[in-house]
């Protein structure tokens, strides 16, 4: 369980774009369990304190640090899948990433089962959406159906199944 998370001086730029500094010394603090809000202009970085805090990059500088039950952890010093396992956020827009519907409900834990699956996805609310969306009635099937084919009425990628 996290107690309490802090950025101290944190700095990044992206790797595409090295000559413009998002992060500058980023000084932020709250308790695990606490509501907060990021606000500012587009670009000031709000979402990046947010990739940052899920691992998907490294801060240039400064620290993020995490309090738990085992004590106080640099959060670069956790495998990225492990601390994925342990934390959860929903974006304002959400991100998919290239594959299926499956694949990205099973990139932060790919031994998770079908049953799984639709857990996640009915948990969500999701599963109405996905049904809507498919061509295909059978579920088990949808899962596996490319997300582009989800958002638009692109090609159709059907990866096997065991059905």
């Amino acid at each position: 369980m996290i107690k309490h998370v802090e950025y101290r001086n944190v700095s990044f730029t992206y790797p595409s774009r090295t000559d413009q500094l998002i992060l500058n010394q980023l000084n932020l603090s709250f308790e695990g369990g606490q509501k907060i809000a990021l606000v500012g202009e587009s670009g000031s970085g709000k979402s990046t304190c947010m990739q940052l805090f899920e691992k998907f990059y490294n801060a240039d500088a400064g620290e993020i640090w995490i309090t738990g039950a085992n004590g106080v952890v640099n959060i670069k010093d956790l495998p990225a899948s492990k601390w994925r396992q342990m934390i959860g956020y929903v974006g304002q827009e959400p991100v998919l990433f290239k594959g299926s519907i499956y694949d990205n409900i099973t990139c932060r834990d790919p031994s998770a089962s079908y049953d799984d699956v639709v857990w996640a996805c009915r948990t969500a609310e999701a599963l109405d959406f996905i049904r809507a969306k498919g061509i295909i009635i059978k579920l088990r099937k949808i899962f596996w159906m490319k997300v582009s084919r989800m958002l638009s009425e692109e090609y159709v990628y059907m990866r096997n199944s065991k059905e």
